[in-house]
Order: C-alpha cells, then structure tokens, then sequence
C-alpha cells in the first residue's frame, strides 16, 4: 500500500470509529435508563411477592373459616402461586440481562480505549514513515549534488598537478559519500517496509477491533428488547395480581 491509500484508510477508520463512540455513548445513555427500569421492576417484582405472601395468607384464613368458599380458595391460590413463579422469573431475566448488559458494555469500553491507543501509534507510524522517505529524499538529492561537484570541469593547466591532487582528493570524497549516502538509502528503505508492515497490522486491528464494538452494540440492543419484554411482564403480572384482589374484595 502507498502512504496516500494508509492515510485514505486510516481517515475512513478514524471516522468508523467517531461513529461506533457516538453510538456506544448514546447506548450508555439508554442503558443508565433501563439500569433504572430495572430497580423499578425489582422493586415491583418485590412489592408483588409480598402483596402475593399477604394474599395467600388471607385466602388460607378464609379456607379455615369458611369451608364452603373452600374450592375458589384453592383456585385462587393456584393463580397467585402462578403469578409469583411469573414475577420471579421476570426477576431473574432482568437481573441475568442486566449483568450481560453490563459484560458487553465493559467489551466496548475495551473496544473503544484500544482503538484510541492504535489510532495514537498510527499517527506515529505515519510519521515515521514520512520521517524516512523525507530522509531517503534527501539522500537522493545528495548523490545528486555530489555527482555534481565531481563532473566540475578541472581549472587551467597552470595548475595542473594541483589540480589534479584535488580531484583525486573528491574522486576519493565522492566514493566514501557515495557509499554513506546508499546506506542511509538503504536504511530508510527498510524502515519504511518495516512501518508500514506494522501500519497495516495496526488497521487490521483496527477493523477488528470496529467490529467487536458494532457486534457487542447490536447485542446490546437485542438485550434491551429483551429488558422491555421483562417489565411488560412484570406490568402483567401486577395487573393479574390486581384483578385477584379485586375478586377477592368482593367475596
């Protein structure tokens, strides 16, 4: 890959991952919500079993009071037992979705602190990067102005065996730079093949990384379906639990 496409792909991931924050910090919103859903519905959850334990101990008073109401009392206590299995199922859901719920949103953090810290090494690789061919840039452009200064044309033979000393001394010169200056070249090269294999590495985990938030973030959203259906249920069984005393109000 070039520099150009590394910093093309690492922008459209930057604003992958802009987007999955705005969404898992509008999740966490929601989940504080349902969190206080949730202590609502254990709290009615509660408030029903002993609404339920009061009942059940009036219907068994009535049972050993009035033989004759005794059949609609068992009846009746059938139903409340019922409901309490009901509520307390609800209960637990709740409190199992609710500790899911709070796994898959410690993941996402997780998630998310990572791919901060990967878009941090990013940045430094690509600067590194650019760092070496800049270097390698200039080590061109060095060779070049050495060549230069070695094909200068020699001064006026009055001076010949003066001159000629000199340009041995930069025929010398320009080997022993020529030479410096291919290493440097060299070195850059590697450097840039050794960074950018990590740059890539570094966005493969980024993407990887994307993914795991947008999966825990579909989850979530699945359980907070689920935490719905569990206080409708409750809201039921509250409702069914309130039609039995109003039954037994009239007996």
């Amino acid at each position: 890959q070039t520099l150009k496409q590394v910093e093309e792909e690492k922008k459209s991931l930057q604003i992958s991952v802009e987007s999955l924050k705005q969404e898992l910090e509008r999740v966490s919103e929601e989940l504080s919500q349902h969190r206080y859903k949730e202590e609502q519905a254990g709290n009615l959850v509660q408030r029903l079993k002993d609404e339920l334990r009061e009942k059940k101990k009036e219907l068994e008073a009535m049972h050993a009071n009035k033989k004759s109401a005794a059949h609609a009392s068992v009846g009746t206590l059938s139903s409340l037992e019922r409901l309490a299995l009901e509520t307390e199922r609800s209960k637990q859901e709740a409190e199992e979705m609710k500790q899911k719920t709070e796994e898959l949103k410690e993941e996402a953090k997780l998630a998310k602190d990572m791919a901060i810290d990967e878009e941090s090494k990013l940045s430094s690789l690509l600067k590194e990067i650019e760092e070496a061919k800049s270097a390698d840039r200039a080590a061109q452009q060095e060779i070049e102005d050495i060549s230069e200064r070695a094909n200068v044309a020699a001064p006026p033979s009055s001076n010949l065996s003066n001159n000629v000393s000199k340009i041995k001394l930069s025929k010398e010169e320009y080997k022993s730079l020529i030479e410096k200056v291919n290493e440097s070249e060299k070195s850059a090269q590697v450097k840039v093949v050794a960074t950018m294999a990590q740059v890539e590495a570094l966005i493969a985990s980024q993407k990887k990384a994307a993914i795991k938030i947008e999966a825990g973030l579909k989850e979530i959203k699945e359980l907070k379906i689920a935490e719905d259906d569990a206080l409708k249920s409750a809201e039921m069984a509250k409702a069914a639990a309130t039609a039995l005393e109003a039954e037994l109000q009239k007996r």
